[in-house]
């Protein structure tokens, strides 16, 4: 699956900085140039994230934004197609707690991913898809 990671702050660098290693292969990680590390696979944008999510939406298997949920919203709402084509798309607070499963979820995997970010951040998923999110995990010591 190729990835995106998209952040805009210190903050937000830091946690896709610990995401980074644990997605493996194929993640690019996009910040703006006054954050920019030369790096593999680090990539620097001028523009605002609505215009770098015009430009790379259609390229990613998923896209995992670290920063508010209402921006990410914004950023993807023009390029909405279909649940079948369009990416996996995760947004996660600077903190790292929380990976929302924002578009695509189901169908195009942004469930699984949410479930793969909180699980290599030990952070939590929140997944509101019905079919998933009302599943239960009951740990214990057998007899």
């Amino acid at each position: 699956m190729s990835l995106a990671i998209v952040t805009i702050s210190e903050e937000g660098l830091k946690v896709a900085e610990r995401l980074e290693s644990s997605l493996g292969e194929g993640v690019d990680l996009f910040l703006p140039e006054k954050l920019y590390q030369a790096k593999p696979h680090t990539k620097p944008f001028s523009q605002g994230i609505r215009a770098l999510v015009e430009d790379i939406f259609d390229k990613y298997d998923g896209m995992i934004f670290i920063m508010a949920l209402g921006i990410v919203v914004r950023a993807v709402a023009p390029h909405i197609k279909d649940k079948l084509s369009d990416p996996a798309v995760v947004a996660v607070d600077d903190a790292g707690r929380f990976a929302i499963s924002v578009l695509s979820g189901h169908e195009g995997g942004a469930n699984e991913l949410a479930l793969k970010v909180a699980n290599a951040l030990h952070g939590e998923a929140v997944i509101t898809t019905g079919t998933e999110a009302k599943k239960d995990i009951i740990v214990g010591i057998g007899c």
